[in-house]
Parts: structure tokens; C-alpha cells; sequence
């Protein structure tokens, strides 16, 4: 069976495939490639919605040959499975056509792994108390309903800890005055309960962390620890 990994757009370079600010991700993805390709399947990269024809079909893209090595092909290229890597408003796939292959990622599950108040909304009980941030007035009110001294603000569609803030609840002003001078976030962003991590896990960290867990139908297949590099962070 044929695997296409669609992307929104080419590299700059022109490569089939690469992280320019991090390279041994790349080296990551290959292992994950050399795999599949010893399990049966062929693995191409398609990059740039103009190369999709329809929901499983496309006219050029990147025939991965093993040990990070491409070369490139055109002509029509059927797909099995789709590993949609397109952003979640790029109008993939389309809506209404037929599809004979399996799509990886679709529109449904981009939203709620993309956009931090629809998780939120969708499994509330794994998450400390959440608020969507609407307008200042309604947000002094509703931040009455946090019973953490600190709380976090966080932009819905950022990652990797880019924008959050960390906020006193006695200080009110100082988020609203935040809030002002940055009215993009205003319906973009939440705010949560503070879970104070610096206690650590007895036996396992001391100390501000982060514990990951991994699952799949419910089994856990790995966890991971992360820790700050500056332990006043």
C-alpha cells in the first residue's frame, strides 16, 4: 500500500523533506519511514495543496527510498492512506468528494488537537478549571470562578509553551492591562487553574515538571519527564 504525508506547502529549499531550525528531527521521521517501508508500505511526500487532484489522488511528490534518501516523481500518484499535515482551515479534504483512501488526521480531530477550548470543551474532566477569555469585563467576573491564587493564560493555537503567562489573581489589573495592550487575544485564548508542579513526584522528580504520558486505545505506550533548564522557571 502507498502512504502520501501531505503538507501545506514546499520547503524553501525545494526538499522533500526537512526541519531547517532542528535537525534531528529529521533523522527521527526517517527511522519512523525506514519502518514503514520494512512493513510494506511505500512512502511518498506530497507538498503543496495545488498538487492535490482529489481526496486520494495528486500529481507530484517525493518517493522516500530509504535512509533519508527521495527522489522525485510526477505523474498521478494514488493513495491508500493520507497523513493529512495541512492546517486545519486549508479546505483538506474536501467536503463532499469521494475518497478511497484512509485519512489520517481528519478536519474533526485537527480541531480539537489544534484549538485548546474545543479539548477543553470535548474532555473537560482531564483538564483544571478553564475559562475562554471574551472581552476584559466578562473575564474580571468569570475569573472569580478560579480558586488557585495564580492562574495561566494561554493562546488557543500556540504550542511548545509559546505565550503563556502566568497571572495573580490579586493582581487583576495587570492581566487586564495585558489584555489590552494585546487585543488579538481577546475570543483567542483561555486562562486555567495554576497546577503547582513544584512539589515533584516523590521517587521519580524533585522540584517544577511536566509528565507526559502517551496512550492508544486506552494502553499506555511511553511517558516522558521534562524539566526546566532554569529551575526559577
Amino acid at each position: 500500500k502507498t502512504l502520501v504525508i501531505l503538507f501545506e506547502k514546499e520547503n524553501k529549499s525545494g526538499k522533500a523533506f526537512e526541519f531547517l531550525d532542528i535537525p534531528f528531527m529529521d533523522k527521527v521521521y526517517f527511522d519512523f519511514f525506514d519502518l514503514l517501508l520494512e512493513s510494506g508500505l511505500s512512502v511518498i511526500i506530497v507538498r503543496g495543496l495545488e498538487k492535490i487532484i482529489d481526496n486520494s489522488t495528486f500529481t507530484q511528490g517525493f518517493i522516500y527510498l530509504g535512509k533519508g534518501e527521495f527522489k522525485e516523481t510526477t505523474g498521478q500518484l494514488k493513495a491508500d492512506i493520507v497523513w493529512d499535515r495541512t492546517f486545519l482551515n486549508s479546505n483538506y479534504p474536501k467536503i463532499g468528494q469521494d475518497c478511497k483512501a484512509e485519512i489520517l488526521n481528519l478536519p474533526e480531530f485537527k480541531l480539537i488537537t489544534e484549538n485548546k477550548w474545543e479539548t477543553y470543551k470535548k474532555y473537560p474532566n482531564y483538564f483544571p478549571k478553564t475559562i475562554l477569555v471574551k472581552d476584559t469585563e466578562s473575564i474580571i467576573k468569570e475569573l472569580e470562578e478560579i480558586e488557585t491564587d495564580k492562574f495561566v493564560f494561554k493562546p488557543l493555537d500556540l504550542y511548545g509553551g509559546k505565550g503563556v503567562e502566568l497571572f495573580n489573581k490579586k493582581d487583576i489589573s495587570i492581566f487586564i492591562e495585558f489584555l489590552n495592550k494585546n487585543p488579538n487575544y481577546l475570543s483567542n485564548s483561555l486562562v486555567q487553574e495554576f497546577c503547582d508542579s513544584s512539589i515533584g513526584i516523590k521517587g521519580v522528580i524533585e522540584g517544577n515538571h511536566d509528565l507526559r504520558f502517551m496512550t492508544t486505545n486506552k494502553k499506555i505506550l511511553l511517558c516522558y519527564l521534562r524539566t526546566p533548564t532554569d529551575p526559577n522557571e
